[in-house]
């Protein structure tokens, strides 16, 4: 038997707002696995803490480490910290369909998100209608990051496990 939200939310949006969720999650493994081999250590041995890190921590540490290419390598520091800004940019995109306030327009009774943003000192409250495409835009902006991801650090001979 199939599963139907009792908040009415299409499937289609559901399934999307899933997989945007598990593209996430494996970009975050993904950092967590880099963190361990670059700290020389088992994945195993390390996860209980790096699984209580930040993204932006994560991100942050990476990026320490691939600081000694800075000077004499800038080519492979701007990899490093393209790829760093990709996983960033996903993640906020991410945020944007995961933590959504999903609701039904009374009028045209579309699916979309209330907006809530302060900026300022000044509120601004919105509807925004998505469309599916937006959905898969954000799925693959997501799952692109972390290929790019891989190849910066398989390049560098850290996560050559990864297929």
């Amino acid at each position: 038997m199939k599963y139907e939200s009792p908040m009415g939310i299409p499937d289609d949006i559901a399934r999307l707002v899933g997989i945007i969720a598990a593209h996430m999650e494996w970009i975050e493994l993904l950092l967590e696995r880099a963190i361990a081999e670059i700290q020389e250590h088992d994945f195993y041995r390390i996860a209980l803490l790096t699984n209580e890190v930040s993204l932006s921590s994560e991100c942050d540490l990476i990026l320490g480490y691939a600081r000694v290419f800075e000077d004499k390598h800038q080519d492979i520091w701007k990899q490093f910290t393209g790829a760093i800004k990709q996983i960033r940019d996903a993640y906020s995109r991410r945020n944007e369909f995961v933590h959504a306030q999903w609701k039904r327009d009374k009028d045209t009774q579309k699916w979309g998100r209330a907006i809530v943003r302060i900026k300022g000192g000044k509120f601004t409250l919105s509807d925004e209608e998505i469309d599916i495409k937006e959905l898969e835009a954000a799925a693959n902006q997501i799952w692109n990051a972390g290929e790019n991801f891989v190849k910066v650090l398989q390049d560098r001979g850290i996560l050559t496990h990864i297929q």
